[in-house]
């Protein structure tokens, strides 16, 4: 067995393979020099084959989740290929979002270590910034929700919570029957949004629970963030493919 084969299986990687690895920055980063594992050359919009027309000169990176304090980082340089339905468009990465940076695994951790602890002590674990981590957790947020219609809506209930310790506020719309948030809203009062003032009790256990961890936030976006990800009315974590959510 090769080194590479024998690295592929400890960091169990099931869509790439691993052509080439070196330690960095003193054996503090891992990089993995990888391409795709009978998945290439798929188009992005159809996920069918299509024929090679130019080979990738400038290979981008990706970061995985870190294990045993170790950074690791992808490096491939993607194809373009002729899909017979889309013409010339670039392959679709398997390990990965369109234009992002990281890896499906590192973005559900993120998203799981989220659910269950402040978003600063998710980044401590992850060995990343606050900021980055937030980001990230916003875009992936917002990749999940894109598109969502919401369905058998009967009861909606409408309350006002407090961010940025207190000086900010938001206006939250749930789902009564089924106990999850559907939309958030800057501001407060009937100028941020057109329905009546109805206060639901549905979900007051919760709405205690998230505004308690709210506290700290200073943006909205970040605020949104945590109430979809805790009590939202669409599954962040089942978005992302189960092939690749844990290690």
């Amino acid at each position: 067995m090769t080194n590479s084969k024998l690295l592929g299986r400890m960091l169990r990687l099931k869509v790439l393979k691993i052509s080439d690895f070196e330690f960095r920055n003193r054996d503090r980063e891992l990089h993995l020099a990888v391409k795709p594992y009978k998945n290439g050359c798929r188009c992005p919009h159809c996920g069918r084959r299509g024929r090679i027309v130019h080979l990738g000169s400038e290979a981008r990176r990706w970061e995985d989740a870190t294990i045993l304090g170790i950074r690791i980082i992808f490096h491939y340089a993607p194809r373009e290929i002729d899909c017979p339905t889309h013409g010339r468009v670039q392959e679709e990465i398997p390990w990965a979002a369109a234009y992002s940076r990281v890896t499906y695994r590192l973005e559900y951790r993120i998203c799981a270590l989220c659910q269950i602890m402040t978003q600063k002590a998710a980044a401590e674990i992850l060995k990343m910034s606050t900021s980055t981590l937030s980001d990230l957790l916003h875009r992936v947020i917002n990749r999940a929700r894109d598109g969502h219609r919401i369905r058998g809506l009967t009861t909606v209930g409408v309350d006002e919570i407090s961010y940025c310790k207190g000086r900010k506020f938001a206006t939250i719309v749930y789902d009564l029957d089924r106990a999850c948030v559907l939309w958030v809203g800057k501001g407060k009062g009937r100028e941020t949004i057109d329905l009546t003032n109805a206060v639901g009790e549905g979900l007051n256990r919760i709405i205690k629970i998230v505004k308690n961890r709210a506290s700290g936030f200073r943006t909205l976006d970040s605020f949104a963030d945590l109430i979809f990800l805790t009590v939202g009315d669409l599954d962040i974590l089942a978005q992302i493919p189960s092939e690749l959510r844990t290690l």
